[in-house]
């Protein structure tokens, strides 16, 4: 699957047809790994590995679906 991001550029997406896919909130799995998680967070954030490297792995995975949230929020189609 692939959804739209910047200018029209196809991006591949997670379940639910978005870019991140939104595991623990809906449910599912966290991310597959720490790594992933701090990328999801500093793509949408930009906070620097320095910021998050300290966070308990809860406030982490927090964080991580709060940015899920944030850019599936400023990525959603249009509604019409």
């Amino acid at each position: 699957m692939h959804g739209y991001g910047r200018r029209g550029h196809r991006l591949p997406v997670g379940q639910g047809g978005q870019f991140f896919a939104d595991e623990a909130s809906e449910g599912g799995r966290w991310t597959r790994s720490v790594d992933d998680a701090f990328a999801d967070i500093a793509a949408v954030f930009h906070w620097p590995l320095s910021a998050m490297s300290d966070l308990p792995l809860s406030d982490l995975m927090r964080w991580r679906d709060l940015a899920v949230a944030r850019w599936n929020a400023m990525h959603a189609p249009p509604e019409t």
